[in-house]
């Protein structure tokens, strides 16, 4: 069976690496079965704090594999990746080359996207006689605005790591010599100083708040606050604070 997909962890940290470097990690039947089995795998692990996502060889995921294409209906195809937002764990795309299509609509699923200098984007569906699919006409206007997510997704134009981070389509640019140590470092710092219980909640809250009014949100964020008061994590966040040590989270 093809490893379209590779799983590690080290130190709390699972790494999940798109895995067909010979066809720039385009996606398959394999890749996507796959890619959600390591993930429910990285959601079910205790000993899993933070999960990143990357592309091996030089692209992070060139979009569907052309010679694939007839694998699945269309009615199954639309929006088969939004089970991202539902992982329990912060999700950090390490973008280090192509994100293209639906390559671009994994990242976007991602709750923080750091690129490469040597990564780009683009949609590149009306390149090909399709539409804004997966989701990402709900997406994309939300992280960059109305306009340019209709001027991106209406030229399929490729932009670059520095412009993605301008308009905010990525939280960080940085050189590719130091993507992976960058990744790293910032997913370390999620793992240990932060309660995994809150990012589990705050995760929820921030992808539920797409889909709610005002009023709505806010008095979701009021549950949530009294719940936490009664946490383990908050305990344990007040003690570390005034015993001035290193936090010890269980995520309770």
């Amino acid at each position: 069976m093809e490893v379209a997909v590779t799983y590690q962890i080290e130190d709390c940290i699972a790494t999940i690496t798109l895995n067909r470097p010979e066809r720039m990690n385009a996606v398959n039947g394999a890749m996507e079965s796959q890619l959600r089995e390591a993930m429910e795998r990285a959601s079910e692990d205790s000993g899993v704090r933070v999960i990143i996502l990357t592309g091996a060889g030089e692209a992070f995921c060139a979009g569907k594999d052309i010679s694939d294409m007839g694998a699945a209906p269309a009615a199954e195809q639309d929006g088969r990746f939004a089970y991202l937002r539902d992982v329990p764990k912060p999700v950090i795309a390490s973008v280090n080359g192509a994100a293209a299509g639906l390559g671009m609509i994994i990242a976007l699923y991602a709750d923080v996207r750091i690129a490469g200098s040597a990564a780009f984007f683009t949609p590149s569906f009306s390149k090909r006689g399709l539409v804004a699919e997966h989701g990402i006409a709900w997406l994309l206007p939300r992280m960059v605005g109305t306009g340019r997510a209709m001027e991106l997704l209406m030229s399929s134009r490729r932009i670059g790591a520095d412009e993605a981070a301008a308009i905010g389509l990525v939280s960080r640019a940085v050189d590719s010599s130091v993507l992976a140590t960058t990744v790293r470092d910032y997913a370390r710092e999620l793992a240990d100083s932060v309660s995994p219980r809150s990012l589990r909640v705050i995760k929820r809250q921030v992808w539920g708040a797409m889909a709610q009014s005002f009023s709505a949100a806010l008095a979701s964020a009021g549950e949530e606050q009294r719940l936490s008061l009664d946490s383990d994590d908050f305990r344990e966040g007040v003690r570390h604070f005034v015993e001035k040590r290193p936090p010890k989270f269980s995520g309770g």
